[in-house]
């Protein structure tokens, strides 16, 4: 089985692209972005209990997803550069 080199700044990249617009979803029945809720929160000074909430449900399908996507350029990458060396 070939092994191929993780690309972090890629995953990275890809994480944070898939990351930051879920911020700006409306909530379901509020009329309101995740970010506009946290920000109206922390003026407030109330406790943000749901950030780590929202980090997590955002988050994780982020990075899991943004290493997917990753591996699959890095795949294509390696596979072209091996096809440029052959032919």
């Amino acid at each position: 089985m070939q092994k191929f080199k993780t690309s972090f700044l890629l995953w990275a990249v890809f994480s944070l692209l898939l990351f930051l617009p879920c911020w700006f979803i409306p909530w379901l029945g509020k009329g309101d972005t995740t970010f506009a809720a946290m920000l109206r929160c922390f003026r407030a000074g109330l406790p943000m209990t749901d950030l780590l909430f929202f980090i997590l449900v955002y988050g994780v399908p982020a990075v899991v997803i943004g290493w997917v996507v990753q591996a699959l350029v890095m795949v294509c990458l390696r596979r072209k550069s091996e096809n440029k060396i052959v032919t």
